[in-house]
């Protein structure tokens, strides 16, 4: 009885084994290359149960939802040589996962690459804008710009750039404590001016004061 098991077990193991390297699930938000030796053989895009040759052949699987990365805050200098450091968020989704397979391989890489591009993108049109445009109803037209501009350039990429927003600009450090310093100057000037204007009416005061105790 034990020879027959074994003799029964051992195909059993090799079967078992096989088909745990031959199936693969892809799963509802993802899609999947399967390459054989580096080479595409098909791209998946439907969720489920999927075949392949073991040991020959490998599968990559990738996010089809769409994914965001914040970008660096970074200073620019407007159209109007106003400096402002912007800060910005990005939103993509892979729509050619064998381009991006071949050309960035994986999200960190496609984040950097994708961080590049806004950030110039962001420097170029941001420096034809004057400070009043970007704080005016023309502000959703130059994020328009921008998105338009990042996706055209990150399509070799095979990703496809669905939002870029400006959560954040602020003016640099340097500028925010030199306005600071002239905030607290002038309230200085204004107390100094109120305190001398309360000795003017208290001398005033004063005299008047003398001038009826005399009197009486």
């Amino acid at each position: 009885m034990n020879k027959s098991f074994v003799i029964l077990g051992i195909p059993l193991i090799v079967l078992l084994f096989f088909a745990a390297n031959s199936l693969f699930v892809v799963m509802q938000a993802s899609q999947a290359l399967v390459l054989q030796f580096g080479e595409l053989t098909r791209t998946i895009q439907e969720p489920g149960l999927h075949v392949k040759i073991p040991f020959v052949q490998d599968v990559v699987c990738y996010d089809k939802r769409i994914l965001n990365f914040d970008v660096s805050a970074v200073e620019v200098t407007l159209g109007d040589q106003k400096r402002l450091v912007v800060d910005t968020f990005t939103r993509y989704r892979i729509v050619d996962p064998m381009k991006f397979y071949q050309t960035v391989l994986k999200e960190s890489k496609a984040k950097t690459r994708l961080a590049a591009i806004t950030t110039g993108t962001l420097r170029s049109i941001l420096g034809n804008t004057d400070l009043g445009q970007l704080l005016s109803a023309e502000r959703g037209k130059i994020m328009h710009d921008i998105r338009r501009q990042v996706n055209t350039a990150s399509q070799n990429l095979g990703v496809e750039v669905v939002d870029v927003r400006m959560r954040r600009a602020d003016l640099p450090l340097e500028n925010s404590q030199a306005i600071f310093n002239r905030m607290i100057s002038e309230r200085q000037k204004e107390a100094q001016e109120i305190r001398a204007k309360g000795q003017e009416t208290s001398e005033i005061i004063r005299v008047s004061a003398d001038f009826e105790r005399t009197a009486i």
